[in-house]
């Protein structure tokens, strides 16, 4: 079997590598020469990038995914912080429209305490209401006034609205004072419709004021005012004390049962005005305030 002279094809050796890439370029120039004059390109450059064009947005929408949320986590993020400083902002101008409503309330109660002392004939003193007292047994409050002030028992205290109560205790820089519904506390009223006079007492239960020892027959109705009567050398007369709200009829050999609500909102004061009467016109406090011991017990214990 004879040999082949000839070189198996793997071997072959074409054109040198310098030729063709010379070809390659000339090609090249060539393609873009007639391309940049004729514009021969320009039909295969459109329908190459109508088939990449697909595969250029699959490729890009992990960035575009990216961007996207980097976005909304950023505006997100911007929101809770402009939502936090609206809320900061809000409970700011809350507190201080209240402190401008508390102080807008406070002149009014003011203004109108200065226009009633000028109509009260005594002497008079602006105060604060400072606490409720804590005794059940009793409806009081203390006011940053004492008898360094001027403030002694027996002074009446009082509002625009009308009665608020009387002095009963005094320290050198508060006083306390017992309120219309505290049970302790009795002030001679007269109704202006029918001209009829009573006393009025506090339930006890902070809200309701009662009429005492009025006669059977009497002509009182629902929505009648209650006005101080003056007999006590107190209280100026014709101060508003109670409204009537409620009327039961005297059975046989009883007293008609009336209530009444106060006229001044008692819940509600902050400033009253206490009525610096002469102390020879108050008579003695009664022996009640101080809790004594009953005269038959003092006896069994001697």
């Amino acid at each position: 079997m004879a040999l082949s002279q000839s070189p198996p094809p793997l071997f072959k050796q074409g054109l040198p590598a310098r030729l063709r890439m010379l070809i390659a370029v000339i090609a090249a120039i060539g393609m873009l020469y007639s391309d940049l004059h004729f514009g021969i390109l320009k039909p295969l450059r459109q329908g190459l990038s109508m088939v990449l064009y697909p595969i250029e947005q699959l490729l890009i929408l992990p960035r575009d995914g990216v961007i996207w949320f980097a976005r909304y986590g950023a505006a997100v993020s911007d929101l809770v912080g402009q939502r936090v400083t609206l809320e900061r902002k809000e409970i700011e101008n809350s507190e201080s429209l209240l402190q401008i409503e508390r102080l807008r309330t406070e002149n009014e109660s003011l203004r109108t305490l200065l226009d009633l002392r000028k109509s009260v004939k005594h002497k008079t003193l602006t105060a604060q209401i400072s606490h409720e007292t804590r005794d059940a047994f009793s409806n009081r409050i203390v006011i940053d006034r004492g008898s360094q002030h001027g403030v002694a028992p027996g002074h009446p205290v009082i509002n625009a609205q009308g009665v608020v109560g009387q002095v009963v205790r005094v320290s050198p820089i508060t006083a306390e004072v017992s309120l219309v519904t505290d049970p302790s506390l009795m002030i001679p009223v007269a109704l202006p419709r029918s001209g009829l006079r009573s006393l009025a007492s506090g339930t006890g239960d902070g809200q309701q004021v009662e009429l005492k020892y009025l006669n059977i027959n009497a002509e009182v109705d629902v929505g009648d005012v209650l006005v101080t009567s003056g007999l006590d050398g107190l209280y100026p007369s014709g101060l508003p004390v109670a409204k009537i709200n409620r009327v039961e009829r005297a059975g046989s050999g009883q007293f008609p049962r009336i209530t009444s609500t106060p006229v001044a909102p008692i819940g509600t004061l902050q400033h009253v005005l206490v009525i610096l009467i002469d102390q020879e016109l108050i008579p003695p406090a009664p022996r009640e305030l101080d809790r004594p011991i009953p005269k038959a017990r003092s006896e069994m214990n001697k």
